[in-house]
């Protein structure tokens, strides 16, 4: 359910440009993300392919966020999601607060993780396979089966913060 992929060479970069990016961009609707990829390849909006997708009525097309977040161009992240082997869509920041825990779901297609700042006590679970696993901020995404009940646990008293790119493959 989870595959480790390719280390990203300019790793430490990517952590100061996500630092950066939570220092000086507020988080909306108490979601803490961010958006880096966007509809419009002109139009920068740090919120709108944040929170759920899916709701009651409305479904937006995960595939259409297809474009680097304008304000990015140039960037690390611009060059981490242009090395990924597979086309990704939907690429968000996403900090995870301390002590705190996703409810257990599954979503459509697989995501690309890329921990940015993390710890031990920090888990993706798959409860119905019986998986707890970390994943470390050492530069590598990691390929994740979330079609697969599972959560994410922040067990420790640091935010963790990591980029997640949806992807068909």
């Amino acid at each position: 359910m989870i595959r480790q992929l390719n280390i990203f060479s300019d790793f430490d970069n990517i952590v100061k440009e996500c630092e950066d990016l939570i220092k000086n961009t507020p988080f909306k609707n108490n979601i803490n993300q961010l958006a880096i990829q966007v509809r419009d390849p002109n139009v920068g909006d740090w919120y709108e392919s944040c929170g759920r997708v899916h709701q009651i009525g409305i479904t937006l097309a995960e595939q259409d966020y297809k474009y680097i977040n304008p304000f990015l161009k140039g960037t690390a992240i611009e060059a981490w999601l242009n090395s990924l082997e597979v086309p990704v869509y939907r690429t968000r920041l996403m900090l995870i607060p301390t002590r705190t825990c996703y409810s257990v779901h599954k979503d459509f297609q697989p995501r690309i993780h890329l921990p940015v700042i993390t710890n031990d006590q920090n888990y993706m679970c798959f409860p119905d396979a019986g998986i707890m696993q970390y994943l470390p901020a050492t530069g590598h995404s990691y390929w994740v089966d979330t079609r697969h009940r599972h959560t994410f646990m922040n067990c420790s008293g640091q935010n963790r913060i990591h980029l997640v790119a949806c992807t068909d493959n």
